[in-house]
């Protein structure tokens, strides 16, 4: 447990070099909240929620939140890939900041996310990671049974999900990084990379994809994109 805070009070000051005030007490309430969440499970067993939360944590139920984002066909794809029935917003960057440090607090400490990712021309894909991240001295976290899928692509003839291959090197126990680079918001290890800002094409699928993933083809992803702008992120809780 004392190891879980070290990790969290670690990222926390890293964060506070950088932010301004407002940024630095909001971030000391996630990062918070998080520590928290992890002493409940350790003692617990469980996770302990929030009452009365404000709109920056809020969780919302996934049918009412999406409108028209997910579809019932693509919902069902995600409840299989997973094995979870319910869904939980816990991060959408059309109500909180698309800040690199914001979402590794609302990630670190939790397991059983989805992460999300809309384009601007309508694709929809993401990734699972099951494993609780806890995100090393390097910006890595650790998890073997991430994988990587597209529900909505050009090319892509029904929603498919990609595993990693064993054969994905040294790297194929992690699931995602933060760089030093706080352009870069997360990056999907072998996968993809996210970029600041929104809706501008700054964001790339990594040119080796169908190396390290099974039954992947660049364009089943996102099709002949490589480059791509993202429109909208959602982390999911699972359970």
């Amino acid at each position: 447990m004392m190891e879980v805070i070290k990790d969290t009070l670690k990222e926390m000051k890293k964060a506070i070099d950088q932010m301004s005030g407002d940024e630095i007490i909001e971030s000391f309430a996630k990062s918070a909240y998080n520590i928290l969440i992890q002493i409940s499970n350790t003692i617990y067993g469980k996770d302990i929620r929030k009452e009365n939360i404000d709109n920056n944590l809020k969780e919302c139920h996934l049918i009412n939140s999406f409108e028209n984002t997910l579809q019932l066909n693509e919902l069902f794809y995600l409840k299989e890939w997973t094995g979870q029935h319910e869904f939980r917003i816990l991060y959408d960057t059309d109500q909180q900041p698309f800040l690199q440090e914001y979402i590794q607090f609302t990630v670190i400490g939790r397991k059983n996310l989805v992460l999300l990712f809309e384009t601007t021309k309508n694709a929809l894909f993401g990734c699972y990671l099951e494993a609780p991240i806890y995100i090393n001295e390097y910006g890595f976290a650790e998890d073997f049974d991430t994988f990587v899928f597209s529900l909505r692509s050009p090319k892509l003839s029904k929603p498919t999900k990609f595993g990693k291959l064993r054969s994905f090197g040294d790297l194929c126990h992690f699931s995602i990084s933060f760089k030093s680079d706080k352009q870069c918001i997360i990056n999907v290890d072998g996968a993809f990379s996210i970029m600041f800002p929104l809706n501008e094409v700054v964001s790339e699928v990594n040119p080796n994809f169908k190396v390290n993933f099974k039954n992947a083809l660049d364009s089943l992803l996102l099709g002949d994109d490589i480059d791509f702008a993202l429109k909208r992120m959602f982390i999911l809780d699972s359970y």
